[in-house]
């Protein structure tokens, strides 16, 4: 969820998208707490796990019925959100306070779930991200990529001896990461798939990759599932733009998303 705070004469203001994230698992275990104490059948429903808020709705007002809802099917004391003393309505193992909290998780698991069901709201009502994202998977499934093969293939022989001895890179590469990152500069090439066994060298082209398109002024989102992975290219690039780096003032343009040594290192 995107925040905003503000100080304004030693008050905060907080504002927060107008979107309610619904922690089903949450509220499905304290249906069956109740249920299995009192042998009765479960009545909470969830329909939606997100809750979208229109401009200048009351977001205490669309909690506040949720909630009510919640309470009379688990057949908890009701809880009023707009009153600020400290209220708790408790029932067998289940507690529901009024209390606030912010916090930020590494990982959640529905945060899946909640992207998808919002990314396919998007893409209802129209919004130009998710359609760009709609033309990716659709150009995946649907329409064949343009093969590049031979053109590169005959770029590569046309070019003279001394050009495929000399490259202007401190990132040593061979023919083949040589023709990858020729590829990339056409205007035609929207997709590229690299595969080989471990240490073919993915990872040191992921870095020439990425170390030119910093030399073109260009910025680059690099992703893995697997940390160890990301750790290897970082390590990698640093490495390249040790070896290049013309002062002690010239910045390490890599930032690492969760990397608590970067913030530490720039605390601004």
């Amino acid at each position: 969820m995107s925040l905003s705070i503000e100080l304004e004469d030693r008050i905060f203001r907080i504002t927060a998208d107008p979107h309610l994230y619904i922690n089903k698992k949450a509220v499905d275990f304290a249906a069956q707490e109740v249920a299995r104490e009192t042998r009765t059948p479960n009545l909470v429903r969830i329909d939606e796990r997100i809750v979208y808020g229109e401009p200048g709705e009351d977001f205490a007002g669309i909690m506040q019925r949720r909630l009510d809802r919640w309470t009379a099917d688990l057949a908890m004391p009701p809880l009023d959100l707009g009153e600020s003393h400290p209220q708790k309505s408790e029932r067998s193992q289940i507690t529901i306070t009024n209390a606030l909290h912010f916090g930020a998780f590494d990982k959640s698991d529905e945060a899946m779930i909640n992207d998808y069901e919002e990314l396919m709201e998007m893409l209802r009502t129209g919004e130009p991200v998710a359609l760009d994202f709609s033309d990716i998977v659709l150009s995946f499934l649907s329409r064949d990529p343009l093969s590049l093969e031979k053109p590169i293939e005959q770029e590569w022989s046309d070019t003279p001896v001394d050009g495929r001895l000399v490259f202007a890179s401190p990132v040593p590469l061979n023919e083949e990461q040589r023709k990858i990152l020729a590829a990339l500069q056409r205007e035609q090439c929207r997709f590229l798939a690299i595969e080989g066994p471990p240490g073919c060298g993915k990872s040191h082209t992921i870095v020439a990759i990425v170390f030119e398109a910093i030399l073109t002024g260009k910025n680059v989102l690099v992703l893995s599932d697997k940390k160890e992975a990301l750790d290897v290219v970082e390590d990698k690039l640093t490495k390249v733009l040790n070896e290049v780096r013309i002062g002690s003032d010239f910045q390490n343009p890599i930032l690492r998303l969760g990397n608590r040594k970067y913030l530490r290192q720039n605390p601004q």
